[in-house]
């Protein structure tokens, strides 16, 4: 492990992360120090090049880029008190670094304690660009394992209903166990858990507070999900059904795998974001073409294109909570 590094986590034994600050991934990924060579590498950089330095790379705007060795791209932005430093290295190596400045850290950290925000927006691009690399892929869902002992991915946009989901479900049939309430990994035929993100930011605690104040929402007589389901986390569970939650007439309806392919694509850039289109990752793939990171997009849609191969999908559509809970009971 590196010298400065403090947290390290193990995805599945999937990908091996090393990070000099706590990356919010779940506490079940949290290993001790370990031998095994890390896909990548999140650290703090000490100090920010100096202009000497700069001055033997390659620059358009405030990006920097090798000469000789293109493999990275420095995104610089010059304030009054220092520079913010982004860097990308060794995207399609083993181990990538991606590598954030002091300053950058503690800017974005003022007001309100949210500075993990715009750190996880490039961390989870490019968690997920090397989860595709080794065959597997991020998807915005819930996913539970019902008493059949089969997978069931249910799927939406934000807001949709899938915590509601996972608390329901959960309270219904004690033999219903937790993969996700918001985010899964997948390989085309397995589920793999990945709780969600656990920094509870300031900001998260600002914005649920007004929501209980300004917006009528259903009041659940369950605990919360993570409560819930402390002692019934499955690592890992086989698809076989997938539903794509939407308010409207209640009622479960079988979807075409077409619709259903475009529409996890769209739920996934909205809940998880598209490596594609972030703003590192693009200047990463302009200054290096010969890595052809847009290849990955392919590989990405043939994963989720052999989940729906072996899924039964279906539309869910229901207008309350009680609608939701009722048609929960039919499907478990």
């Amino acid at each position: 492990m590196a010298k400065n590094t403090r947290f390290a986590y193990n995805i599945h034994d999937i990908l091996y992360i090393e990070s000099d600050i706590d990356l919010g991934l779940p506490s079940v990924f949290r290993v001790q120090a370990t031998h095994v060579k890390p896909d990548l590498i999140v650290c703090i950089a000490r100090t920010t090049p100096a202009k000497s330095e700069l001055m033997k790379l390659d620059r358009i705007g405030r990006r920097y880029y090798g000469r000789r060795n293109k493999g990275f791209v420095l995104d610089i932005l010059p304030l009054l008190h220092g520079r913010i430093m982004v860097g990308l290295r060794n995207l399609c190596d083993t181990p990538s670094h991606f590598e954030v400045s002091p300053l950058f850290l503690r800017l974005v950290k003022r007001p309100m304690g949210f500075y993990v925000l715009p750190l996880l927006v490039h961390f989870q691009a490019l968690l997920d660009v090397k989860l595709v690399q080794k065959g597997y892929t991020l998807i915005h869902a819930c996913c539970l394992k019902g008493r059949q002992g089969h997978g069931m991915l249910f799927t939406g946009l934000g807001g949709a209903g899938k915590s509601s989901v996972a608390t329901f479900a959960l309270s219904i049939d004690q033999r219903c166990s937790y993969l996700s309430d918001d985010i899964v990994i997948t390989d085309g035929r397995r589920a793999y858990c990945f709780p969600s993100f656990e920094i509870p930011t300031k900001l998260d605690k600002l914005i649920n507070r007004l929501e209980r104040f300004l917006i009528s929402t259903p009041k659940y007589d369950q605990p919360p999900t993570n409560e819930l389901t402390n002692s019934r986390v499955e690592r890992f569970a086989e698809i076989k059904e997938i539903f794509f939650l939407e308010s409207g007439r209640t009622g479960i309806t079988e979807l075409a795998k077409d619709e259903a392919m475009e529409k996890i694509a769209i739920t996934k850039e909205c809940g998880v974001g598209s490596y594609l289109h972030n703003s590192l990752l693009m200047a990463y793939r302009y200054f290096n073409p010969k890595d052809n990171v847009e290849r990955l997009s392919f590989r990405e849609r043939a994963i989720i294109q052999q989940l729906l191969e072996q899924s039964r999908i279906y539309r869910l559509k229901f207008k309350s909570p009680t609608d939701l809970s009722n048609l929960l009971r039919e499907i478990l």
